[in-house]
């Protein structure tokens, strides 16, 4: 599954967490983000920006943001990669 980096549009609530304002201009530049490609730099520019909002509003999905990065770290251990 693809996203085009240009069709990433902050809602009003997220406009207004101005430290995640960067990782919005950098995903915004990219033309197509592929959602599979795990470790893929573009793929990272977005994850950079969710994790980013994540962080802007601690009640939300922290619990999943932590769960998805010992996944993560799990899967680059098992194919020998470092994390």
């Amino acid at each position: 599954m693809k996203v085009k980096g240009p069709k990433v549009a902050a809602t009003s609530e997220e406009r207004n967490v101005p430290r995640c304002a960067k990782y919005y201009t950098s995903v915004q530049k990219l033309k197509s983000i592929e959602l599979d490609a795990i470790g893929d730099r573009k793929n990272n520019v977005l994850l950079d920006l969710l994790r980013c909002l994540v962080k802007a509003d601690k009640s939300s999905c922290q619990k999943e943001s932590k769960l998805y990065e010992k996944c993560q770290e799990e899967l680059w251990t098992r194919v020998g990669g470092v994390v």
